[in-house]
């Protein structure tokens, strides 16, 4: 996994971060694309405040963050920000973004399959989109219990995973596939074609609610979410650790 994301880092950071499929090879052009960044962390944090949840004051964390998509948004708004990447080619990218802004995040490169590199009790809030769908479940909902985890009491994880994909419409559709044979088909194609590949992994939403909670979060949203578009009925999920908000944003 580290491997490929890697080359995508190296090769076509932008779309691989997101993926519109006018946009390959090199198709997005900068602003449009941080923009994209702007307008979701604004959204988030006005539909955040309609459901009464108040993040502390504190820091924040951007997982997977790839280019500083949204690190960079959320340096708008909070004042330190970090943003942890598998692909050191994504971070260099990042980091190159953020040079000379205001209040550039702090960027982190880590291949391991936990965020050991931080202590319980760090963030304030966690944001993750795009990105757990790439793992396999297994990982996935590792890093789910390592947000509740490095959040601080009172803290706020932010994230998305498919459940399923959405039915096809056409009759040579891999999504008629199971998922996991649909995975080995497009990790044989990259191989073969010797280019990097994207895997997409759907984890029903009760199992993810199980593993924020055995983590010892609480669950306070799991609602549909468009990040899927229609390719997969995608789910996002709020989990808050419990705890005295020491301080509001």
């Amino acid at each position: 996994m580290g491997n490929t994301w890697e080359r995508w880092g190296e090769e076509d950071p932008l779309f691989a971060v997101l993926s519109d499929k006018d946009k390959r090879h090199g198709g997005w052009e900068a602003d449009d694309f941080m923009a994209t960044g702007r307008a979701s962390i604004a959204a988030l944090l006005a539909d955040l405040e309609g459901l009464g949840i108040v993040v502390p004051e504190g820091s924040v964390l951007d997982f997977g963050c790839g280019v500083g998509r949204l690190t960079m948004a959320l340096s708008d708004h909070f004042d330190d920000v970090h943003g942890v990447d598998i692909s050191a080619a994504m971070v260099d990218r990042a980091r190159a973004v953020a040079e000379g802004a205001a209040n550039p995040p702090t960027y982190h490169h880590n291949r391991q399959p936990d965020l050991a590199l931080f202590d319980d009790d760090t963030f304030a809030l966690v944001v993750t989109f795009l990105v757990l769908q790439h793992m396999p479940a297994s990982d996935s909902l590792a890093y789910v219990r390592e947000f509740v985890r490095v959040l601080a009491p009172g803290g706020v994880a932010v994230f998305q995973l498919p459940e399923a994909h959405c039915r096809p419409t056409r009759l040579l559709d891999s999504r008629w596939l199971p998922p996991r044979v649909r995975n080995a088909g497009v990790r044989m194609k990259g191989r073969v074609l010797r280019r990097p590949y994207m895997e997409m992994h759907m984890v029903k939403r009760a199992v993810v609610a199980a593993a924020a909670e055995r983590a010892g979060g609480e669950l306070v949203e799991a609602a549909p979410d468009a990040s899927g578009g229609d390719f997969c009925r995608s789910v996002r999920y709020i989990a808050r650790k419990p705890g005295t908000v020491s301080g509001a944003r």
